[in-house]
């Protein structure tokens, strides 16, 4: 639904009954826009129910100035359904369902300080300022506070600022969550006229900050995937720390026992061959020793040379 209506403030008498644009919060706030971050005047309205249609919809409206005397003599209005774009970021549609939530606000807010198109827990038909949706349990601003957490954010999302920040904010148990927040500007691109009086003359690129569109991730939740990686990260880590451990176990063994193995091979001969050599030492003259056995437990080729070399020199 587009409608585009256009009201001059001279078709309009004070005093009269029935329809006054003027009375209407699009109608002044328009008007007040020109001082404002869009220095055009333009002028978009948080969504709300049309009297007539029953429609949840918004309104953009622009002052109209006389071009020679810069006198305001009235005001244009569109009223559009912003279905599509609540329904491109419902919780079925948005990819962080759960994990966070979208925030979508006008730069200015209307006479009850209501600025939000898409909030969480925004009710249909209930202008409500995006403070009071994303700080529900938090105290009021006042003073100083006001320029500090998610004030300050919406503070410059209404500046046309693009960053991202982190705020925290009191969870319905009373505990402090901490919240990362990414916004930018949505900015339309016009053309306006050089001179009312003269088309003549050509236009001038306009833009104008319509909104600013924010998401809002909870902490915890951001962490959760690497929370999850670090678990797994830590299972894999002690199940090669137990492999490792177990090789390192079955490596130690296996050299000891190879080590023994080369200390007996080793050992045992020379202990063999010195007791042959005591019990060579210890016969009489002419006495011959018993020749050893090769292939018994004790002896090896070496030793048995080293065996007749000694036998030979003591003959």
């Amino acid at each position: 639904m587009l409608t585009l209506s256009i009201f001059f403030f001279s078709a309009f008498v004070l005093g009269k009954y029935g329809y006054d644009p003027r009375c209407r919060g699009w109608y002044h706030e328009g008007k007040e826009a020109k001082g404002g971050v869009n220095k055009s005047g333009l002028y978009a309205t948080p969504p709300y129910i049309f009297a007539t249609t029953q429609l949840f919809a918004q309104s953009a409206s622009s002052p109209i100035y006389h071009p020679k005397t810069g006198e305001h003599i009235g005001a244009t209005l569109i009223d559009f359904v912003s279905e599509p774009i609540l329904a491109s970021l419902e919780e079925e549609n948005f990819p962080l369902s759960g994990r966070g939530f979208p925030v979508l606000i006008t730069i200015e807010s209307d006479n009850l300080g209501a600025d939000t198109v898409i909030g969480p827990g925004l009710e249909e038909g209930i202008p409500t300022p995006i403070t009071l949706l994303v700080l529900p349990n938090d105290r009021v601003c006042d003073g100083a506070n006001c320029d500090e957490g998610f004030h300050a954010i919406v503070g410059e999302m209404k500046a046309g600022k693009r960053d991202s920040a982190k705020f925290t904010r009191l969870a319905d148990d009373g505990s402090e969550e901490t919240l990362y927040i990414s916004y930018a500007p949505v900015v339309l691109n016009s053309l306006s006229p050089v001179d009312s009086n003269d088309f003549g003359r050509g236009v001038n690129k306009a833009d104008y900050l319509l909104y600013s569109l924010a998401v809002a991730q909870y902490e915890e939740a951001m962490l959760s995937d690497f929370v999850e990686t670090e678990e797994e990260i830590d299972t894999q880590s002690y199940i090669a720390l137990a492999v490792l451990c177990a090789t390192i176990i079955i490596s130690t063994v296996s050299v000891l026992y190879i080590s023994r193995a080369i200390t007996i091979s080793i050992t045992e001969p020379m202990l063999h061959l010195l007791d042959l050599i005591v019990t060579i030492n210890g016969l009489n003259d002419g006495e011959d020793h018993a020749e050893p056995v090769f292939g018994q437990r004790y002896g090896s080729k070496e030793v048995l040379k080293v065996t007749f070399t000694m036998e030979n020199s003591t003959r």
